[in-house]
């Protein structure tokens, strides 16, 4: 398990805000309790996500805190298929949590002026671990026409490992058609394996968006197979592919991993999978494989829609909500 912070907070005394080089800033993702793969240079550069990482330094050069600030066409915005790009602090622990909280709160003090003098506005998706945004409800409280944050709450949803223990009554207890889907999957014969075809997750994927009468941008699949190929080369995700009998494949998905958990985050059918129950047998193959014996959680990577939510709720994780939250001078979000 990740050790819990015993760290005191570090003096806020003469902070500065820096653009973070790449190394500096993987360090402090990896320590902070709201680091995660999504967040690292490895992931930005496999999805050639334009981005400004800050840190925010004090006057020993110790990080408060950092900000990942993604932009799509040169603007603050939202990046597809990312979770967990917003604002991260280091691991301080081992004082009372009202310390702790008014630390927080004078860190929001310093960190976000400095911040809205170099973006007119800002997008950001804040890790679930964040729980207390007070230091964003109340930026501009009483200068409110200087532009104040809005919130919009969505839900991902975690699978523990303590419920995959024993892993048979995990299964035993999933809704009575994930249950019948894997058995359906099993008898037809289909088979699970790991690929490294990441043309056909895209197209796969594409294929899913549009059966489901969705528009597809098109610069969606290079995201998804970029992402994909970049990660698995540094060995921090993986492509489970099924197949029919005859070698047709059906179904992949695509899992991220950092230390803190593992992420599912494409999920792609043919339109020739549709009950076969090549979804449910690659998603139990999945947790069987990166969640039984582990210390991490499974995360499902958003639950904010309903065929999608309801599919990944089959699994029996519990849900957990998180916030995007919006700012721009002189307004609302």
């Amino acid at each position: 398990m990740i050790p819990r912070p015993t760290a005191a907070p570090p003096p806020l005394r003469g902070p500065r805000l820096v653009a973070a080089e790449p190394a500096a800033w993987d360090r402090f993702i990896d320590a902070s309790p709201q680091g995660t793969v999504f967040a690292c240079s490895d992931f930005l550069r496999a999805a050639e996500e334009p981005h400004h990482a800050w840190l925010l330094l004090n006057e020993a050069g110790t990080p408060l805190a950092g900000v990942l600030v993604p932009l799509r066409d040169g603007q603050p915005a939202l990046f597809p298929f990312t979770m967990y790009q917003g604002i991260f602090l280091p691991p301080v622990g081992g004082v009372s949590s009202h310390h702790l909280a008014n630390w927080r709160l004078e860190l929001f003090e310093i960190l976000l002026p400095l911040l809205t003098q170099r973006h007119d506005r800002l997008a950001l998706a804040l890790h679930h671990d964040l729980d207390d945004l007070r230091g964003l409800q109340w930026f501009n409280y009483h200068t409110p026409e200087r532009g104040t944050f809005r919130f919009q709450l969505r839900y991902t949803a975690l699978l523990d490992p303590a419920a995959l223990v024993p892993f048979d009554d995990w299964f035993r207890q999933l809704p009575k058609g994930r249950r019948q889907d894997w058995q359906k999957a099993e008898k037809a014969g289909l088979t699970v394996e790991t690929s490294q075809d990441f043309p056909l997750l895209a197209e796969l994927h594409r294929q899913t968006f549009l059966r489901q009468g969705e528009a597809y941008p098109e610069e969606h699949g290079r995201l998804v197979e970029g992402i994909a190929r970049g990660m698995a080369a540094v060995n921090r995700g993986e492509m489970l592919l099924c197949r029919r009998g005859d070698g047709f494949p059906l179904s992949a998905v695509f899992f991220l991993w950092d230390r803190r958990a593992v992420y599912y985050l494409f999920g792609a059918n043919h339109p020739e999978s549709r009950s076969t129950g090549s979804g449910a047998l690659l998603m139990i193959e999945a947790v069987r494989r990166w969640g039984v014996g582990g210390a991490r959680p499974i995360d499902f990577v958003g639950i904010n829609s309903p065929n999608r939510g309801d599919f990944k709720l089959g699994f029996n994780p519990r849900i957990v909500p998180y916030f995007e939250v919006f700012w721009q001078k002189g307004g609302d979000g």
